[in-house]
């Protein structure tokens, strides 16, 4: 299979995106929005899942940019990524209104 190219930004973008297609990952961020800097066993308990799977979660976000995963004293500590996420919505805003904009879709005849 052939590779598709895109340019950083938007690899940014579908790093992004896949990242937040998966709703354990999608409920990760719900969660760390509404308590921030929480440790990961504060998250498993809100989950239906281990905590190593939890933890791959936890990679996958932290690899896309969405969150800060970092280990003060004794607990694993992750918080979202304010920066990263105002910018995906930005980059999903420019996107929507590129795609709306153009042209008008093929209609049958």
């Amino acid at each position: 299979m052939k590779a598709v190219l895109v340019d950083d930004h938007e690899k940014w973008l579908v790093d992004a995106l896949a990242a937040l297609g998966s709703p354990a990952r999608f409920r990760i961020l719900e969660i760390l929005a509404q308590q921030p800097q929480s440790i990961v066993a504060e998250i498993v308990s809100q989950l239906p899942l281990a905590q190593s799977t939890v933890s791959q979660h936890l990679k996958v976000l932290q690899q896309a940019g969405l969150i800060f995963d970092e280990q003060p004293g004794t607990g694993r500590c992750c918080s979202v990524n304010l920066e990263a996420v105002t910018r995906l919505a930005q980059a999903m805003v420019t996107w929507t209104v590129r795609m709306a904009s153009s042209g008008r879709p093929c209609q049958e005849d």
